[in-house]
């Protein structure tokens, strides 16, 4: 996989705006290191590059949208309430972006609180019963619970 430099992604991009018209491409370095941040995206920290098919398809899901009632309360004691379909996923969320333009469909970006850290192995994977629930809310399918063994 060939990796790119930030600024000549951002010059491809905007070429590539600049000839189908298409906005979405025009990104910044600025950009680029808060999807690498989200998780969205990743940078090679040794040849400090980007993929640009990987940029690419990340700009192409972000074109469905998952839209999901929500509610966002301030509340008297400085907290924030955040309920998505009716669950309440404060508790798992520890920031959010809310985008509202005229004549669009609000976006909300949630950040759930993921370390950054890298494992490669089996591991037993369980997921807490409260981020679970917000995953679930948020569209995330569980995997079937594993058949109980004979006895």
């Amino acid at each position: 996989m060939t990796r790119a430099r930030a600024a000549d992604v951002v010059l491809l991009l905007a070429q590539e705006a600049d000839r189908t018209g298409d906005e979405r491409y025009r990104v910044t370095p600025t950009t680029l290191r808060s999807w690498v941040y989200r998780g969205h995206i990743t940078r090679d920290p040794k040849t400090d590059g980007y993929d640009l098919h990987e940029i690419l398809t990340y700009l192409e899901s972000r074109d469905t949208p998952v839209i999901k009632p929500i509610s966002i309360t301030q509340n008297p004691d400085g907290t924030t309430t955040l309920l998505v379909e009716g669950h309440d996923i404060s508790h798992s969320a520890t920031g959010l972006q809310l985008d509202i333009r005229a004549g669009d469909l609000a976006r909300v970006t949630i950040d759930l609180g993921s370390a950054a850290l890298a494992y490669t192995g089996e591991a037993d994977v369980t997921v807490n019963p409260t981020d679970a629930e917000a995953l679930v809310a948020l569209g995330w399918t569980p995997p079937a619970e594993a058949a109980s063994p004979a006895v």
